[in-house]
C-alpha cells in the first residue's frame, strides 16, 4: 500500500510515522499549506501551515519532486538546526575548530550557545542509547530524533516533544503572511 499518493494540486499521507502530527487526521495537504520545501533534511520534507515540518520518504523522492515541479513549490533550503545540533552525538570526530562553526551557524541561525547546550542535555540519553543502532555516519537530524523518541515510548509518544522539536527546527523560518482570501478558501475547502 502506498503511504504517500500524489494528486495534481495536493498529496495525501496515508501512514505517517509520528501520532502528534496534524496529518494524523488530515492525511490530505492542499498546496496551499505547504510553505516551503527543503532538501536539506535526511528526509526531504516541507513545512506546513507554517509550523509543522512533515517528512516525505526516501522511497518517493521522484514523485516528490515531480510535484514540486508541477506546483512551482518553493524550495527553501534553509539550515538544518537539528543537524547542528545533533552532530555532538554522531560516530565521527571533529575539530575543535568544527564545533565552534557549528555553534556560530546555530547562533546565527536563532539558538544560542546556552540553549545548544540545554537541548543537547535535554536530549543526551535518548540520542547517545541508539546511535550504534541506526544513524548514518554523517547525519543525524530531527527525522532520527523524532524516530528514536518513538522507538523509546512505543505507543506513549509525548505531544508536547514533537511540537518542542518543530519550534526548534523552526528558529530560523520566517513565517510570511497569509493571504486571508486563501485561508478562507483553504477552511472551506474550496481548492
Amino acid at each position: 500500500m502506498k503511504k504517500v499518493i500524489f494528486h495534481e494540486n495536493s498529496l495525501e499521507i496515508l501512514q505517517y510515522e509520528f501520532q502528534s502530527s496534524t496529518i494524523r487526521d488530515k492525511p490530505l495537504i492542499n498546496v496551499i499549506q505547504i510553505n516551503e520545501v527543503n532538501l536539506n533534511t535526511n528526509p526531504i520534507s516541507i513545512v506546513i501551515n507554517h509550523n509543522e515540518i512533515i517528512f516525505i520518504e526516501d522511497k518517493y523522492h521522484k514523485d516528490f519532486l515531480d510535484f514540486v515541479k508541477r506546483n512551482d513549490l518553493k524550495v527553501e533550503n534553509r539550515f538544518d538546526i537539528w543537524s547542528a545540533i545533533n552532530e555532538v552525538f554522531l560516530d565521527t570526530e571533529f575539530t575543535p575548530q568544527h564545533y565552534e562553526r557549528t555553534l556560530q551557524s546555530l547562533k546565527e541561525n536563532g539558538i544560542q550557545r546556552e540553549k545548544v547546550m540545554e537541548i543537547r542535555e535535554k536530549i543526551k540519553d535518548l540520542m547517545t542509547g541508539w546511535r550504534s543502532i541506526s544513524w548514518s555516519f554523517n547525519y543525524l537530524g530531527q527525522y532520527d530524533l523524532l524516530l528514536n523518541k518513538k522507538q523509546s515510548f512505543l505507543l506513549l509518544f509525548p505531544r508536547d516533544f514533537y511540537w518542542w522539536t518543530m519550534d526548534t527546527a523552526l528558529s530560523n523560518y520566517a513565517q510570511k503572511a497569509i493571504n486571508p482570501y486563501e485561508l478562507n478558501k483553504l477552511e472551506d475547502g474550496n481548492l
